[in-house]
């Protein structure tokens, strides 16, 4: 358990260095210039990159996501009601999406907080509420990602017999943590290897264009915007999604 808990807080740890670094990158420019209505890219930019990450930590938890056989068997004979099993199963499902996402987000929401309300007024207040919807829109968008994997391993589970399911469950998992770690790696080196459309963000939003409503990532930016108080129709839309997405 001891173990367990060292590598944990490695983890954590290492993934708040990692986003505060990234952030770092992004944000340094608004240290002289202001931010124009623009920053909601550099945004995208980390909710790609935290969503990939977030995605690759839940496949690697894939085999305990759900009670197996054994725990069945152990669970049954207990005065234990299912409504019981499945209320602390949720919670520990929650407060697992709750723990990484506060990780990945925590340092950076300061950073964004510090470099983009340093234009706009000396507001603690402001500030505040920028930390609260970093935080809160990155969790939303890690219980989306979750919740999608948790999604794909019913489903096969559901439809698939059970000797065939637990080959295809490697399989998937193998192929999911290869291509997301294939889009993180080339994600971070260049954007626009993922897509040219990460190069003509602002062009493509003022055209209303499908991509900047297909986006996942940028349905939370979205959310994260009006929870800014903006009231920009794109950014309304996008928000919507990531509601339906929760």
């Amino acid at each position: 358990e001891d173990q367990m808990k060292e590598k944990l807080i490695v983890s954590l740890a290492l993934l708040a260095v990692f986003f505060f670094w990234a952030s770092e990158l992004m944000l340094f420019k608004y240290h002289f210039v202001p931010d124009i209505g623009r920053s909601w890219q550099e945004k995208n930019y980390i909710y790609t990159l935290m969503m990939l990450v977030f995605g690759i930590v839940t496949l690697l938890e894939w085999d305990v996501l759900f009670p197996d056989r054994q725990d069945f068997v152990n669970l049954t004979p207990l005065p234990v009601r299912l409504r019981a099993v499945f209320s602390a199963k949720l919670a520990s499902f929650i407060l697992f999406v709750a723990l990484f996402s506060t990780a990945m987000m925590s340092l950076s929401s300061v950073l964004f907080s510090i470099y983009l309300t340093q234009w706009r007024a000396e507001s603690v207040l402001l500030s505040v509420r920028y930390v609260f919807a970093h935080l809160a829109a990155g969790f939303a968008a890690c219980l989306a990602v979750f919740f999608a994997v948790v999604l794909l391993q019913v489903l096969l589970a559901a439809f698939l017999p059970a000797g065939l399911h637990k080959r295809a469950s490697i399989f998937v998992r193998f192929a999911l943590i290869a291509g997301l770690l294939f889009l993180l790696f080339s994600f971070f080196a260049a954007p626009s290897i993922v897509g040219r459309a990460f190069q003509d963000l602002d062009v493509l939003k003022e055209s209303r264009h499908p991509f900047v409503f297909r986006f996942p990532p940028l349905w939370f930016v979205g959310l994260y915007e009006v929870l800014l108080g903006t009231r920009d129709p794109v950014f309304v839309a996008q928000a919507r999604t990531a509601g339906l997405a929760v």
